[in-house]
């Protein structure tokens, strides 16, 4: 048996990456879906993700409004953060 301790992150933005479209099976096109927080709403369905589509450069983007984010604060507990987009720009 063992134990690992690590140390939690509070990051701005968590979600999944697709090495190939998911809906069409392209492998030439990159998916990205993210959302606020640790990504918790976003795994158990409690919200839509923004999703960013492309190769070299983004061809589609869809920002969905997220009714809640999961953050990892001292007290714990959700955070709104309704309409605005889980990546900048720079981060894709």
């Amino acid at each position: 048996m063992a134990v690992v301790c690590r140390e939690m992150v509070f990051p701005h933005a968590a979600g999944i990456m697709f090495t190939a479209d998911p809906v069409t099976s392209n492998r030439l096109v990159v998916s990205v879906e993210a959302s606020f927080g640790l990504g918790e709403a976003l795994v158990s369905g409690r919200v839509n993700a923004d999703v960013f589509k492309g190769g070299r450069d983004v061809v589609a983007k869809t920002v969905a409004t997220k009714q809640i984010a999961i953050h990892a604060l001292p007290a714990g507990g959700p955070r709104n953060r309704r309409s605005t987009p889980s990546c900048s720009n720079s981060q894709r």
